[in-house]
C-alpha cells in the first residue's frame, strides 16, 4: 500500500519557509543595529608626589575629555624652571592623546596675567608650567581631543 505524503512534504517546506523568513528578518534587524558607544565614566587621574589633583577623564567613543584641577604642595617653582610633573605615567593607555597636546589655561584663582600652559603626553604624564615666578594657585584643567 502506497502512503501519500504530498500533504506532509507541503506542511515541513511550509516551515522551512516560515524559518528562513524569520532568520532573513532577524539578519537585517542586526546588521542596522548602531554600535554600542564605549563610554568609561568619569576616572580619576593620581598625582605624582608633591601635587595634588581632582583631575578626571572620560571617554565616550572617540573622544576624551579631561576635566579637574591641579595643585602643587609648595609653588609651581621659577617661571624659567622646567615643566613639573603632575601625573607621570598616571593616564591610562585608553586615555593618552596620539600625540603630545598643550593647552594654555588660567589659574584657578583670580590673579591675573598668569599663564598656565599644560601638556597632556602621549606617554601618559601631564606636565605644567607656570607663568609666574613661585606661584601657588590651581590650574584648571578643561581640554577634550579624538583619541584616535
Amino acid at each position: 500500500m502506497v502512503t501519500n505524503t504530498i500533504t506532509r512534504d507541503y506542511d515541513i517546506a511550509r516551515m522551512l519557509e516560515e524559518y528562513r523568513r524569520r532568520i532573513e528578518y532577524l539578519e537585517r534587524r542586526v546588521t542596522q543595529l548602531q554600535p554600542v558607544e564605549l563610554d568609561t565614566q568619569w576616572v580619576a587621574v593620581s598625582a605624582a608626589s608633591g601635587f595634588t589633583s581632582n583631575l578626571e577623564v572620560r571617554r565616550i567613543g572617540d573622544v576624551v575629555f579631561y576635566k579637574g584641577t591641579l595643585l602643587p604642595d609648595g609653588n609651581w617653582g621659577n617661571a624659567n624652571s622646567l615643566q613639573q610633573p603632575v601625573a607621570a605615567n598616571g593616564i591610562p593607555a585608553q586615555f593618552r592623546p596620539p600625540e603630545s597636546l598643550i593647552y594654555v589655561g588660567g589659574s584657578g584663582a583670580t590673579t591675573a596675567g598668569t599663564v598656565f600652559r599644560v601638556a597632556v603626553q602621549s606617554n601618559g604624564g601631564v606636565q605644567v608650567r607656570c607663568s609666574t615666578a613661585a606661584h601657588t594657585n590651581s590650574v584648571s584643567v578643561n581640554v577634550s581631543f579624538l583619541a584616535n
